[in-house]
């Protein structure tokens, strides 16, 4: 008998696949897309005998679903790959070579409980013995982390986004309530974006975001970003993570948000305006036959005071209004 996760999302052949190794003896648990087999390869107590897993899976392919457990799996829990997608069993490249056996769909139920037992009677002889408990613990954290990571990064600019904004706006007050840091909030939107899409396609809108966003990350020197102070560095256990925080958001749609070390609005609008001058030097790339176009856009500023702490939900509010209040008078300008 052995345990064996199955990993299929069609209902009918998960069940045929199902109740056939149910009959040869074996526990079977199921999981209908690669995430939710992602998780209970960590999750399992007792560690599966054979992996069996389709590779065109919702959420997560089967592809990542394997790539994102090997690390714990290699050397101890063979896996066969069942798949009729021959473009994504060349993805898994050297993991290839790794699977105990592939079957190309459509598999009959013979072949495929004819397979799982050969699989499962010769086991690999350079098998070595079940990791602890501890490493497969710290696996674990590492691969929450960059999950952690990866849902707060945007993935057209590839800056941090809303979620990671409003994760980051806590420590942004806290740190300034208890260190008596201002700093300066700028709300960017880019100038007649709408017709832009309109004219020349979401394609040459996304460009125009993605030049944004470059603009924006390269325009931050260092001294401006809020997580820099000056004088000596305060030395605590989280000193070293607000650093590598990241001064630029994608908040939504065309609107970016700048954290800027600036105490005062004269200089959170002389930095912004900067950004905005170097934007000047750059244009989009429209579409094959048509030129190259000049993006602009409009940004309102307002500075996080300590002493009066100012909530900082207030502090976008005043912000975006002050860049609601450029676009209204002529675009390309920044609203202090």
């Amino acid at each position: 008998m052995a345990r064996i996760l199955l990993v299929e999302d069609e209902p009918d052949i998960r069940e045929v696949f199902q109740r056939g190794l149910l009959r040869d003896g074996h526990v079977v648990h199921t999981a209908a897309d690669g995430r939710t087999a992602h998780d209970l390869v960590f999750e399992t107590p007792v560690p599966y005998d054979l992996i069996l897993t389709d590779l065109f899976l919702p959420r997560m392919s089967g592809v990542d679903f394997l790539r994102g457990v090997w690390d714990l799996i290699h050397g101890r829990t063979p896996f066969i790959v069942v798949s009729g997608v021959a473009t994504l069993i060349d993805e898994l490249g050297e993991l290839k070579d790794e699977a105990a056996a592939i079957l190309h769909k459509p598999v009959d139920l013979n072949t495929l409980r004819d397979t799982v037992g050969t699989v499962l009677a010769h086991p690999s002889p350079h098998r070595p013995a079940p990791r602890p408990v501890e490493e497969r613990l710290q696996i674990l954290l590492r691969q929450n982390e960059d999950l952690f990571q990866r849902v707060r990064i945007d993935a057209l600019t590839e800056l941090p986004n809303r979620r990671r904004w409003l994760d980051d706006v806590r420590v942004l007050e806290a740190n300034a309530r208890r260190y008596g840091v201002g700093f300066a909030l700028a709300v960017v939107d880019i100038d007649q974006f709408g017709r832009f899409n309109r004219l020349y396609g979401l394609d040459a809108g996304d460009s125009a975001i993605r030049l944004i966003a470059r603009v924006l990350r390269s325009g931050c020197r260092d001294g401006d970003g809020v997580y820099r102070y000056r004088g000596s560095r305060v030395a605590d256990e989280r000193a070293s993570y607000r650093q590598a925080q990241p001064d630029a958001y994608r908040y939504g749609g065309d609107e970016f948000l700048v954290v800027l070390r600036a105490e005062d609005t004269e200089t959170a609008a002389m930095v912004m305006n900067r950004i905005r001058e170097q934007l000047e030097q750059a244009q989009v790339e429209k579409g094959p036959d048509l030129p190259p176009e000049k993006v602009t856009f409009s940004a309102g500023v307002a500075v996080y005071d300590p002493e009066h702490l100012t909530d900082c939900e207030a502090l976008f509010e005043e912000a975006q209004a002050r860049m609601k209040e450029a676009k209204a008078s002529k675009g390309d300008t920044v609203r202090p």
